[in-house]
């Protein structure tokens, strides 16, 4: 019973007997659109951390959260300020707004190279000011998280391994015909 995840098996590698075994590891979560909250958000806050030593991405948008932008690791066992170190996560993609850094939320990445950060597309003003507290830092309005500190800064300081954050134009919010699509318009690299 896996609440709603599949796993993808790679026919070149697995026979249709491997298919009732053991169900293999993530590499890749990708979560773009829904509503992620209550048991889903403990369902997949278990997943990520039970597969935290085997991810390599993980792309974090869906439309509506009651949780926050980004699944905390321990949420499952009850406990919100938890922390999971994820080695071989490379790469990850989350919304820009609220602004925040992964370790907030119990993510430590050491390899994480690349971030993806969603600005959305629906308003260029909320856009702009998406990507500003991103680049300059900004006055949460809740006084234990003030800190006027820039998030790129911070960042860079936290994942040794990052060499590029892309800030990307998209639409994942609402409800369309149109195909969901994506556009890096501006990337921070490593000096």
């Amino acid at each position: 019973d896996n609440h709603g995840f599949s796993y993808r098996f790679d026919d070149e590698e697995l026979g249709d007997d491997d298919r009732t075994g053991p169900k293999p590891h993530i590499d890749e979560l990708v979560v773009w659109g829904g509503t992620v909250a209550n048991c889903a958000e403990s369902d997949l806050s278990s997943t990520v951390d039970q597969e935290a030593k085997f991810l390599r991405e993980v792309v974090y948008a869906p439309s509506r959260t009651k949780g926050g932008c980004l699944v905390r690791p321990k949420y499952h066992m009850g406990d919100r300020g938890g922390r999971q170190t994820f080695p071989r996560l490379e790469r990850m993609t989350i919304r820009a707004r609220p602004a925040l850094l992964p370790s907030r939320y119990g993510w430590d990445t050491p390899s994480l190279t690349r971030l993806n950060v969603l600005v959305d597309a629906g308003g260029l003003e909320e856009a702009a000011t998406s990507i500003e507290q991103w680049i300059r830092g900004y006055d949460h309005p809740q006084p234990r998280h003030r800190r006027n500190v820039p998030i790129l800064a911070q960042l860079w300081q936290q994942c040794p391994a990052l060499q590029e954050v892309i800030f990307t134009l998209s639409r994942w919010s609402k409800v369309t015909k149109q195909p969901q699509v994506s556009l890096g318009f501006l990337r921070a690299r490593a000096t």
